[in-house]
């Protein structure tokens, strides 16, 4: 299991997880996901993992950014199957905020917030708020990959 961590040097992780997970076909693509972190390696380790399940994802380092290529995307009739937010962004808008923009945009939106801080408290709080799942960093590959099959079902 592949186990993602802020400090991992992303070329060793996401070498490996191409030798135990080879990307899949280009006809099975599981579904489009927007992820937003406010650090690039974890923005680019990402990616390559979600593309190592299947998935095609499309990057934000804020809410700013996340909410510009969400609204992008309904405008083209096509909303995400997920978003992936991470709950605290330096110098940006974080999750939370970020999420319930989103929500204004599409009430349907499905989200997914990441965070290192980890609570029951924090969880009920976000879940409450209609995010439909929370997974504390660091996370692994399968954790990740499970998530999304619900919360993009």
């Amino acid at each position: 299991m592949h186990t993602l961590y802020n400090h991992s040097p992303v070329r060793h992780v996401l070498a490996a997880c191409r030798q135990s997970n080879p990307p899949l076909p280009a006809d099975a693509e599981a579904g489009r996901i927007l992820f937003m972190d406010d650090d690039e390696s974890i923005r680019s380790l990402t990616q390559g993992l979600l593309g190592n399940l299947g998935y095609v994802c499309d990057l934000a380092k804020n809410g700013e950014e996340a909410l510009q290529l969400y609204q992008r995307r309904l405008g083209l009739g096509r909303a995400y199957d997920a978003v992936i937010m991470d709950l605290t962004v330096v110098g940006g808008m974080g999750g939370e905020q970020t999420f319930k923009r989103l929500r204004e945009l599409d009430p349907r939106v499905r989200a997914v917030v990441t965070s290192g801080y980890d609570s029951d408290e924090l969880r009920h709080h976000l879940l409450g708020l209609g995010i439909r799942g929370y997974l504390p960093k660091p996370y692994r590959v399968g954790e990740l990959g499970r998530l999304l099959k619900t919360v993009a079902a």
